[in-house]
């Protein structure tokens, strides 16, 4: 499940723009991105969202817990309650990214459930 955010006419955007920009959307699009957790933890278990900057928008993925290498991400994302945050790689290069737990004034729960009906059956 793939969703994008925006689109931008520079191709060739640099590291710090693609930073700034994916944080922006971290706060922006924060209930989004927790909705987005928990309807994917529904289906595919524990995990984290992936969000990266490509090219020309930012797009969010996720990645269940049985698809995760990296012990130190692995610990983070089995240490977290789905119930109350969502953990998230932000990438910003191929191998370059943050780690965080994005929690908001609603858990994914109530952000899953605050969505509108035809929006839980589509790909966020």
């Amino acid at each position: 499940m793939t969703k994008g955010f925006g689109k931008s006419r520079d191709s060739d955007i640099p590291n710090e723009e693609k930073k700034a920009r994916i944080l922006q959307k971290l706060n922006d699009e924060r209930d989004t991105i927790l909705a987005f957790f928990w309807k994917n933890y529904l289906t595919q278990g524990n995990g984290a969202v992936i969000i990266r900057a490509v090219e020309d928008e930012v797009q969010m993925t996720y990645r269940p817990q049985d698809k995760i290498n990296d012990y130190k991400d692995l610990k983070i994302v089995l240490g977290n309650d789905p119930n109350i945050a969502a953990v998230v790689f932000a990438y910003f290069k191929k191998n370059e990214y943050l780690v965080t737990t994005l929690i908001g004034t609603k858990t994914p729960p109530e952000c899953y459930q605050d969505m509108p009906k035809d929006l839980k059956s589509e790909d966020l």
